[in-house]
């Protein structure tokens, strides 16, 4: 596909599915589980508050590798290391909330049940899979068979 149509399908995948659910998240996100922490404060809503700082911050990654990747192409993806370290996390919490939803119930109301309800929240998130997923695909489609060797060449040339 010419990355003119892929940038484009990128920036409705942004406007259509990322930016609402940024948005939802943002705004909901630190009211219901930071105030729960504050409101009190035992183990399993701190290890839960964690969870969600950590969503925080690779949902901001994310975005931050979107902007890279529209501004500056392929070249922005690849030497953006540390945003992706930071992002990976995030992908990892949703595809756990996913398995929390299809796993066997456990017992009602007990703390684990109470815990895995809690995590199911990050389910929601799977529709920011997507983007996260095309940028991956677009990262690793386009660096070519000898992308270690120029990547040496071009770092021996600054």
């Amino acid at each position: 596909m010419h990355s003119a149509i892929v940038r484009h399908i990128f920036i409705a995948e942004l406007v259509l599915l990322a930016l609402p659910l940024s948005l939802l998240f943002l705004i909901f996100g630190p009211f219901l589980f930071l105030w729960s922490t504050i409101a009190s404060p035992d183990g399993e809503s701190i290890v839960f508050t964690s969870l969600v700082v950590l969503a925080s911050l690779s949902l901001f990654a994310g975005w931050v590798l979107s902007f890279r990747y529209l501004r500056g192409g392929l070249p922005a993806l690849t030497h953006a290391a540390l945003w992706w370290r930071l992002s990976a996390p995030g992908a990892l919490l949703v595809v756990i909330g996913l398995t929390s939803n299809i796993a066997p119930q456990s017992v009602p109301y007990s703390s684990w049940w109470l815990f895995r309800q809690d995590l199911s929240y990050f389910s929601y998130g799977v529709l920011l899979l997507i983007p996260f997923t095309h940028l991956v695909f677009v990262r690793f489609t386009n660096m070519g068979a000898n992308y270690s060797l120029k990547r040496t060449a071009a770092g021996r040339l600054r």
